[in-house]
């Protein structure tokens, strides 16, 4: 709407329609709902069991002296599960976050009832919320890096962009390469989190933040040789 406007102003409804294809009742409907998304603050667009996890292992307030994450009772102290959800935001019950982070086998329940974080990441145990997943913090992110990468009007620097490979890899070689690979980013994907989470604004009135995501993953095709 604002790319394709006259004389300084946004193109109405109706020649959004005619150029995506939607109709004029789903265009209003994105505009008022990106709209919101704005307002409410980039925050509420992040996963809110990933946003748990995070926090559990980075807030002063949910680790120990050495930075490891504490065993949490689920309630009745500020230093609560309960009170962690709460600090996340979100509409989602401690209750439900509990038995979600359980069902996935992120945390554990210690035998004098304390809650354990038992990984760091939030993997979906279903095949749908895997999908989800990674189309939201893996495609999401990275195409966003290529368009701002190649926009005709950019002249500034670019972002990170970089890939390793080779199509002439044994399969055999390649498991374990993708095994060493996968631990060592692993682990320094730890390191940035918390590299990270030391200039975090957990204000949700703070206008001036922006979302930040650094991004790893391994491809492997083994199909295609297969198919020549």
């Amino acid at each position: 709407m604002s790319d394709f406007g006259k004389r300084g102003r946004p193109t109405n409804l109706s020649r959004v329609a005619v150029m995506t294809g939607l109709t004029r009742k789903e265009v209003r409907n994105i505009r008022d709902m990106n709209a919101t998304w704005h307002k409410a603050g980039r925050r509420n667009h992040k996963n809110l069991p990933s946003d748990v996890l995070h926090q559990w292992f980075t807030d002063d307030r949910f680790t120990d002296g050495d930075g490891c994450p504490l065993y949490l009772p689920f309630s009745n102290t500020t230093n609560s599960f309960s009170e962690l959800v709460r600090l996340c935001g979100g509409d989602i019950p401690p209750g439900a976050m509990r038995d979600e982070l359980l069902r996935v086998g992120a945390i554990k329940v210690r035998p004098d009832g304390l809650l354990a974080v038992v990984r760091r990441e939030f993997v979906p145990a279903d095949i749908d919320g895997r999908l989800i997943e990674g189309l939201d913090y893996g495609l999401r992110m990275l195409a966003s890096t290529i368009v701002f990468n190649t926009s005709p009007s950019r002249k500034g620097k670019l972002r990170f962009q970089r890939v390793a490979s080779s199509d002439c890899v044994r399969a055999s070689d390649a498991r374990f390469i993708e095994d060493e690979v996968s631990k060592r980013l692993g682990e320094y994907l730890e390191n940035v989190d918390d590299q990270i989470s030391k200039y975090e604004i957990r204000d949700s009135n703070d206008d001036s933040t922006v979302e930040f995501g650094v991004g790893f993953f391994v491809y492997v095709d083994d199909k295609e040789k297969a198919r020549r």
